[in-house]
C-alpha cells in the first residue's frame, strides 16, 4: 500500500481515480485582484510545494475543497525551523514518515494566500504542476469556485 500522502498526491496529480467533483482553483494577484490562471479540479484536493527558505528543504502543503472552504488537511517537512510545526495543536497528529514529519490537520484557511518566490520554487500541483513564480511573483489568493459542499 502506498504511504497516504503520495496516494493523496497522485489523486491532486490526476494519476489516481478522477470523482466528479467539477469546480475551478482561481489565482488572483493580492491585493489587487487580478486573475492570473485557472485550474480545473478533478478531485477535491491539491498542494502547494516550496523551498524552505532557511533549512533549503522541501515543504508540501496538502489541502482540501470543501464548497467554497479550503481546509489544510497536511503539511509534509523535513527539519526544525522556523514556520514548521513542532508540536501538534489539539485534534492535529503529528508523525514522522521516511526522512521527514508530517502534521495531519483540519485548519479551515481563508483566505488562502500564497507568497511566491522564484528562489524557493513555489510551485501549485492541481490536476497539473504550475511554478507560481512563472504567473506573478508576490502574493497569490487561490479561490475555489463552482465547487459544491
Amino acid at each position: 500500500m502506498r504511504a497516504p500522502l503520495l496516494w493523496a498526491l497522485g489523486l491532486i496529480l490526476g494519476c489516481g481515480p478522477a470523482s466528479a467533483l467539477a469546480c475551478m482553483l482561481v489565482l488572483r494577484t493580492h491585493p489587487q485582484g487580478g486573475e492570473l490562471a485557472r485550474f480545473n479540479l478533478a478531485t477535491p484536493l491539491f498542494a502547494v510545494s516550496f523551498t524552505h527558505s532557511v533549512l533549503n528543504t522541501q515543504v508540501t502543503d496538502f489541502y482540501e475543497v470543501r464548497g467554497a472552504q479550503v481546509k489544510l488537511v497536511a503539511e509534509r517537512f523535513e527539519g526544525d525551523g522556523y514556520g514548521l510545526p513542532a508540536s501538534p495543536q489539539a485534534g492535529e497528529r503529528l508523525e514522522r514518515e521516511g526522512a521527514g514529519s508530517v502534521l495531519h490537520t483540519q485548519r479551515q484557511v481563508d483566505p488562502l494566500l500564497v507568497r511566491v518566490s522564484r528562489a524557493q520554487r513555489t510551485t501549485l500541483h492541481a490536476g497539473r504542476t504550475q511554478l507560481l513564480a512563472d504567473l506573478y511573483e508576490g502574493a497569490i489568493l487561490i479561490r475555489p469556485e463552482g465547487c459544491a459542499p
